[in-house]
């Protein structure tokens, strides 16, 4: 006879939806990181992009990091090498934890 209560795994919970917004690619389509998990925001900011890294196969390195506002918002900027030589800026709005 057998025991099904063994054969089931007990329900995922979800990961936590670090982040909502845009793509990043400008003041426009910030990043928004959601700063309930984490009180690090530039590790988000670096995890994010982390995973563009994973899905293009790339190795980064950081370039310049730059604070802006505009519009009574805070963004940073992480402007990046690919390990292919291409550069590229990644903008995340920081304003719910600036101040």
């Amino acid at each position: 006879m057998s025991n099904d209560s063994h054969d089931k795994k007990p329900p995922s919970s979800p990961a936590p939806d670090l982040f909502k917004g845009g793509n990043g690619s400008s003041i426009e389509h910030a990043v928004i990181v959601n700063d309930e998990f984490c009180r690090d925001i530039v590790s988000l900011e670096y995890e994010f992009i982390n995973r563009i890294a994973r899905q293009r196969m790339l190795n980064w390195e950081l370039d310049i990091q730059s604070l802006l506002s505009n519009d009574d918002r805070m963004y940073d900027c992480l402007a990046v090498v690919w390990s292919n030589g291409e550069k590229e800026e990644f903008y995340f709005d920081i304003t719910s934890t600036w101040g």
